[in-house]
């Protein structure tokens, strides 16, 4: 828990699903109707915000978009990872959909997607082409992202899931330029 901070209703929510879950050590069952719970909240979620899934649906179609003209216009190494490009365009599409509600800020206000998650995204559709060639200006335009989303989110309303997904953006990013660069020798 962060010091000084009151949890948000949502968070409240997942920490109770969670120790539900592990009181019931993982049992499949439990996992089950964790899974239930949670697409149950968010399907709520998303029911309550459609300005936001309409934003979500519009960037992640506009990723997909981008990547696909790459990909016809035979520009590498975006051909030649599309299908991994395909595979990571749904889990991010999933995991943006059921985390819907962590679009709030600390005190739980509602937001919307914002520019710095924009950057965020950016380096998660980039690393499918990084683990394969990391070129230098797919490594720079992640870089740029990187600092950028950081000054946006500053100088806006920063949200959980922007909080949180930036990190990981970061190291998915890392994780497939190195092994890039380490295939490629």
């Amino acid at each position: 828990m962060r010091p000084g901070i009151t949890l948000t209703d949502g968070e409240i929510w997942a920490r109770e699903q969670l120790t539900l879950l592990r009181t019931a050590q993982f049992a499949p069952r439990a996992v089950g109707r964790f899974l239930r719970e949670s697409q149950r909240r968010a399907n709520q979620q998303r029911a309550a915000r459609p300005q936001t899934v309409h934003r979500m649906r519009t960037w992640m179609a506009a990723g997909a978009a981008a990547w696909v003209a790459l990909a016809l216009a035979q520009r590498e190494p975006f051909r030649r990872r599309t299908p991994a490009f395909a595979a990571s365009w749904a889990l991010t599409w999933l995991m943006l959909d059921w985390h819907i509600g962590m679009l709030e800020n600390d005190d739980g206000e509602p937001r919307n997607l914002a520019a710095a998650d924009a950057c965020t995204l950016l380096r998660v559709w980039l690393a499918p082409a990084a683990a394969d060639t990391p070129q230098p200006w797919i490594c720079a335009l992640a870089f740029a992202s990187d600092a950028l989303d950081g000054r946006l989110a500053r100088a806006s309303v920063p949200t959980r899931l922007g909080r949180d997904l930036e990190g990981l953006a970061d190291a998915a990013f890392a994780v497939a330029a190195l092994r890039g660069a380490r295939r490629r020798g």
